[in-house]
């Protein structure tokens, strides 16, 4: 009872993401954030297609503005294999007037390549508590394992092909660019 009063009173802020996608109706089911590219969605005429809620939606008490400066729009196969990562580095600032957490969210999605990416991927996320007008720099990694996918032969691992990427903090997104994974 004690931590409810104090959420609805604003003594604390509510910091959590939602796990799952909360969908307008039941008869929009299933509501995945990260289905296959080729899944054909059913849709309405009298209702949005989108959830009412999205993976990754949070509320707080507070407001943030997240900036973000990307590397380098490409990485090779070569530099994944050897332990590089593309790195997109992200400025959050707490722009209201109470103390909070920020959780900034990457995702990719697949634009070119041999194989079908889901529509999107949470691939990087960092949680940060910041009061009012303080500011941090937050570090989202693309190494490896977050860059390869299941290929025709059942080997895991990055392919020649064009991603793009989302920053997203509580479920609006904040940001997007492409990056180019070379040979």
């Amino acid at each position: 009872g004690t931590a409810i009063a104090e959420v609805l009173s604003g003594a604390a802020d509510p910091c959590g993401c939602l796990p799952v996608s909360v969908p307008r109706t039941t008869g929009q089911l299933p509501v995945y954030y990260n289905a296959r590219a080729s899944y054909d969605v059913m849709r309405y005429r009298d209702l949005e297609n989108t959830p009412l809620y999205p993976f990754g939606f949070g509320l707080h008490y507070t407001t943030f503005k997240t900036t973000v400066k990307d590397g380098t729009p490409e990485i090779s196969i070569a530099a994944l294999e050897n332990g590089k990562a593309h790195t997109v580095t992200c400025e959050v600032e707490n722009t209201g007037s109470t103390a909070g957490h920020a959780t900034v969210q990457l995702y990719i999605q697949g634009v070119s390549g041999t194989i079908v990416r889901r529509v999107r991927e949470l691939k990087a996320f960092e949680k940060v508590y910041l009061q009012p007008g303080e500011k941090k720099t937050v570090e989202l990694k693309l190494d490896r394992d977050a860059l390869s996918i299941w290929n025709r032969k059942m080997q895991f691992a990055p392919e020649e092909s064009k991603v793009e990427l989302y920053v997203e903090e509580s479920g609006g997104k904040v940001w997007n660019g492409e990056l180019k994974i070379t040979k």
